[in-house]
């Protein structure tokens, strides 16, 4: 059946964690424990604002006004080789070359509101909004957060200001429950009384992070959803692109007395113009010339450690304290002493200093602290061949963070990485540090990836006591889908009367909220109503929420993709496998087709896919499918994900099928020879595999051992599923067909893809 996928992987980034043992032995003591910790933080977190209220102005340049900044360098904007040049403006930065997409952002910046500007680092997106913002805003105060902390104190601040530009350069760096929330950027803007421009900068690459994308052959997107893709959605998108065009290179030559723009345009065949003048692509080339023995590889290493904390979503400036601790593990990984490496000192030195007179590898982010050109971890990221972030930075940065940054290191490892265990430790780090949104982490690695579904029910149940003792602390809607994702691992866990009664609560809840803010509560009632038998019913309220979800969020929005997976998969449900897998296919084709779909609900489409083909009894076609899914699975969250061994379990079943009996043996006890360290053997991915062992080994003539088999299956699937579980009935079926029980009361044995389905 698969999660809901696009509504609780947002639902689980904004109550982000994994909870530590303590919290699943003893609700009680946890919640008072998480209720004191997530007092005493919202207290300081307020103290701190207060501080910083009087700091927002850009008053280092003598003004408060937008006319006032003059160079755009103090706000974002890399700087070029220096010349000689009478605007002092223009020493730094060569004359602005006009993009095609420039009229574009002057007029979203002329309307006011939230207004992005995306493109990959280097692109010239900072240049292109401050340019923007001085043409149009010149009278407006400027306003720059420099920090998420910072972003809570601006609202006030705002709110005292007729016209205003809230410059927010790296948006990334604002963005989670502690920071620009939906909630919080509509006080920002305020009622429409006011002109108030919140303009940002996003590296593309970090905004494929909270959005969607398709199967790509690497690491699939992040499903950094939630809160933050709520926020991005309300955005005006102006995206500028790194290559130039034809009209922007000749607008180029108009500026070509500038000797920086002039080197440029010789090389913008290769090199976007912005690229080039920043030498970004000649940085890249010293950092990986410098690995070479004795000349700068403990230089080249802490380079290293920083692009690898920069990918792992540290935003913020690194000590070199810390810089010198991540650094050893990549000089001694290259060769340690072998290399010859430099002094300390020097090394330091050689990566801070400004090279080809433009940046340095890396960039001064405050006093004493660093952070990496960002150029370089893009190229990184880039090549399929990267090497994982070791598990020794992981824990190194997780141990560094605040609890809020802990929660977003664990979701970048969990979603962009699938590096579960640095996922469970940041997550466990966030909760112990009174960060209480962090809690259904424990949700998704231990329910999700070890396959503790006891474990996740009660660390949700912990989450939702500690916020509704909390009210302050949260907005309704986020307990509301703490509710949903409770609501989900119940049914998951079997219970599906009382996930129900949960999902029915939560939609309750939802009323006084808005249209939109009722369709996720809505789909796990559907859900939550199919699970408990009524099958048309789950189909009609899947139908309903989906018409209403295209016509108030557009046929592309995550939340219409999730209703279209629950009118798919309560079709068939209802009996109806041709119609499913029309409908399936559909959904795939369209996820495809419009660059859409997170990695989860593109896995979990077509793992339906394949067996809803299956089902409606097509195994030419199914087949196929069942195998490719099964690699994609492997190759993309690993081959011990629940996941990935559910589908295996379903290869397994489908290649016995096909008659290959002895390979369907082997495959089923793979699924159960690969499970994780703690994934419980009662857990029905789990048991669905044992059942086809003791099919397959049946198949092939070992009757005894098969008995054997199906009567442990049958004693485990009883006690953790249920006595009238159809796995239950399913052995007790087989075993009266291996034992000559021919008037056994037990009705015959039903194919296992309906039990199959369910994962």
């Amino acid at each position: 059946m698969a999660a809901i996928t696009a509504v609780f992987s947002a639902v689980a980034k904004i109550w982000s964690g994994v909870v530590a043992s303590g919290l699943v032995a003893g609700v009680g003591m946890v919640v008072s424990v998480l209720v004191s910790r997530a007092t005493s933080r919202l207290d300081f977190d307020a103290a701190q604002s207060r501080q910083l209220a009087d700091e927002l102005f850009f008053q280092d340049q003598g003004g408060r006004r937008v006319r006032e900044i003059a160079d755009p360098v103090r706000v974002g904007v890399y700087a070029a080789a220096p010349i000689e040049s009478d605007d002092p403006a223009q020493d730094r930065t060569p004359p602005f070359v006009r993009r095609d997409r420039s009229p574009d952002l002057e007029r979203a910046v002329q309307r006011g509101g939230f207004v992005v500007v995306v493109g990959e680092s280097t692109a010239g997106k900072s240049r292109a909004a401050f340019e923007a913002m001085r043409a149009c805003l010149p009278d407006h105060a400027f306003i720059r957060p420099q920090s998420r902390t910072g972003l809570r104190a601006a609202v006030e601040v705002v709110q005292q200001e007729r016209r205003c530009v809230v410059w927010l350069d790296d948006l990334q760096r604002y963005l989670g429950s502690d920071g620009l929330t939906a909630q919080l950027l509509e006080r920002l803007l305020g009622d429409g009384t006011r002109h108030v421009v919140v303009l940002a900068t996003m590296r593309a690459q970090e905004r494929v992070r909270y959005t969607t994308d398709g199967i790509s052959g690497d690491v699939g997107s992040a499903d950094m959803a939630g809160e933050q893709r709520e926020v991005l959605d309300r955005a005006t998108e102006i995206r500028i692109d790194r290559t130039w065009t034809p009209a922007e290179v000749e607008r180029a030559h108009q500026c070509a007395r500038d000797p920086r723009i002039a080197s440029a345009l010789e090389h913008c065949d290769q090199f976007g113009l912005a690229e080039y003048i920043a030498a970004g692509p000649k940085l890249f080339a010293l950092w990986q010339d410098s690995w070479a023995p004795g000349t700068h590889p403990r230089g080249a290493a802490i380079v290293a450690a920083a692009v690898d904390a920069r990918r792992a979503g540290v935003y913020g400036g690194l000590s070199p304290e810390i810089l010198r601790t991540l650094h050893e593990h990549y000089l001694l990984q290259r060769g340690g002493a072998r290399l010859r490496p430099e002094p300390w000192e020097e090394a330091m030195t050689w990566a801070t200093r400004a090279a080809y007179a433009t940046s340095g590898l890396l960039v001064p982010d405050a006093p004493d602290r660093y952070v990496v050109f960002d150029y370089l971890p893009d190229v990184v990221e880039a090549d399929p061949d990267a090497a994982p972030i070791p598990d020794t930075t992981w824990h190194e940065l997780i141990d560094r963070a605040e609890p809020a940054e802990a929660a977003h290191l664990g979701w970048t490892a969990y979603d962009w990485y699938q590096q579960w265990d640095p996922a469970q430790a940041a997550f466990a780090a966030a909760v112990d540090g009174g960060y209480v949104m962090a809690a259904a982490g424990l949700a998704a690695c231990l329910g999700g990836v070890r396959g503790d579904t006891a474990a996740a029910i009660q660390t949700l149940r912990s989450a939702i006591a500690v916020a509704r003792a909390n009210r302050e602390g949260i907005e309704p809607a986020q307990l509301i889908r703490l509710t949903e994702q409770l609501a989900f691992w119940t049914g998951l866990a079997g219970r599906h009367a009382k996930a129900l009664q949960i999902a029915r609560q939560a939609a309750d809840d939802s009323i006084p909220l808005s249209p939109v803010e009722t369709l996720s509560p809505r789909i796990v009632v559907a859900r939550s109503t199919g699970q408990s038998g009524d099958t048309t019913q789950a189909f009609q309220l899947a139908h309903e929420a989906l018409a209403d979800s295209v016509r108030l969020l557009g046929e592309d929005h995550p939340t219409t993709l999730s209703c279209r997976f629950e009118v798919a998969l309560w079709t068939g449900y209802d009996g109806d496998a041709v119609g499913a897998v029309r409908l399936w296919q559909a959904l795939d084709d369209h996820l495809i087709g419009r660059n859409l779909g997170t990695l989860e609900l593109i896995l979990d489409v077509r793992r339906n896919l394949a067996y809803w083909t299956l089902i409606a009894g097509d195994l030419e076609h199914g087949l196929p499918l069942i195998e490719n899914i099964s690699a994609d699975h492997a190759r993309l969250l690993g081959a011990h994900h629940l996941l990935t061994l559910a589908a295996r379990t379903g290869l397994a079943h489908a290649t016995g099928q096909a008659g290959q009996l002895r390979q369907a043996l082997q495959i089923a006890e793979g699924v159960i020879t690969d499970r994780l360290d703690g994934t419980p053997d009662l857990h029905p991915v789990t048991l669905n595999a044992r059942f086809e062992v003791a099919l397959w080994t049946s198949a092939c003539g070992d009757l005894d051992g098969a008995i054997t088999q199906f009567n442990s299956v049958l004693t485990h699937a009883a006690e953790a599923l249920g006595p009238d579980h159809a796995l239950v009935l399913d052995c007790r079926s087989c075993l009266a067909g291996l034992t000559d029980q021919a008037n056994h009361p037990e009705r015959p044995y039903h194919d296992s893809w309906m039990r199959l389905s369910e994962w």
